[in-house]
């Protein structure tokens, strides 16, 4: 959908970046095929595979390999079984990513600027590629930061607009970060908790 929209509002000059957009766009679509393939198999279990074949002998997970094939079960299942709710989670997904569109156009014009609805769909689009293509970086520190910025000056905004949106977006998620844990331990899922927890379920795991 980014890559359509990118294609529709970028000038026709840029017909190397409507490419290349559109080549992200069907690797992500590859990508996500091979990942439904791999979960028909057991995602966990595929991974473990893999990196046992390149010579790790993960002997610590022996003990709870029963324990992740019954969640590579559950996870197919609720694909399967469950398709109604894997529908509706997927909508609720979307629109949540779609409020970020809004978030882009409202901290700009906060900003003093004008961002279209177009660019700001494709940007938020291939600001989420980058992010989903470097989950090896822990929050995509510096990988999400790097995006907005090219992707606003690419789009003509800018790269001052884009470092000023890349700022609030970055503490936006600390913000949100710091009520999720606020809620848990609100919650009472503390560390402490949670270990013990953990433990009683072993041990109950064992009896």
């Amino acid at each position: 959908m980014g890559a359509t929209v990118a294609a529709m509002a970028l000038p026709t000059e840029h017909t190397e970046i409507k490419w290349a957009f559109a080549a992200i766009a069907l690797l992500a679509f590859t990508c996500m095929a091979l990942l439904f393939r791999i979960q028909r198999h057991g995602l966990c279990t595929t991974l473990i595979g893999w990196v046992r074949r390149l010579g790790f002998r993960l002997k610590s997970l022996a003990p709870k390999e029963q324990k992740i094939r019954e969640l590579d079960d559950e996870i197919y299942v609720f694909y399967n079984r469950d398709k109604k709710y894997f529908r509706w989670c997927t909508l609720t997904y979307l629109a949540g990513w779609m409020f970020d569109t809004v978030e882009i156009m409202v901290v700009a014009h906060l900003l003093g600027a004008q961002v279209t609805w177009a660019d700001a769909f494709a940007i938020e689009a291939f600001i989420s590629v980058a992010r989903g293509f470097n989950t090896v970086v822990p929050g995509a520190l510096g990988v999400q930061e790097f995006s907005v910025v090219g992707l606003f000056t690419l789009f003509g905004y800018g790269h001052e607009l884009g470092a000023q949106y890349a700022v609030v977006r970055r503490g936006r998620d600390v913000i949100f970060a710091a009520l999720g844990w606020l809620l848990l331990y609100v919650g009472e899922a503390t560390w402490k908790s949670l270990r013990t927890e953990s433990r009683a379920g072993g041990k109950y795991d064992e009896g």
